[in-house]
């Protein structure tokens, strides 16, 4: 899986807005049952692993859905050998993939 250049070259914590397709999904309860999602941001130029926290996905959950084209915002992790975006906002487009 390659990443996207721009995420590639964040920094742990840089904010980034990339537009992508949402692929695999997986919706997950706390330990407290509030949901979750862990997603994949497929682009054109790579692909990225997305975290939409209970607090988020309460305000978005309509969008993390498979095969919806949206916008996030957030910032990396980069904790896992491979960095994370842990999303702060969801917005859907119809819009081309930047």
């Amino acid at each position: 899986m390659t990443l996207p250049p721009a995420v590639d070259a964040a920094e742990d914590y840089d904010p980034i807005t990339l537009i992508g397709r949402l692929i695999r999904v997986q919706q997950r309860p706390t330990r407290q049952r509030r949901p979750w999602a862990a997603a994949t941001l497929r682009r054109p130029d790579g692909d990225v692993r997305i975290v939409v926290w209970p607090v988020q996905y309460k305000t978005c959950h309509e969008h993390v859905t498979p095969g919806c084209t949206v916008e996030i915002t957030g910032r990396v992790d980069r904790r896992d050998r491979r960095p994370v975006i842990i999303v702060t906002a969801v917005t859907p487009t119809g819009g081309a993939q930047r």
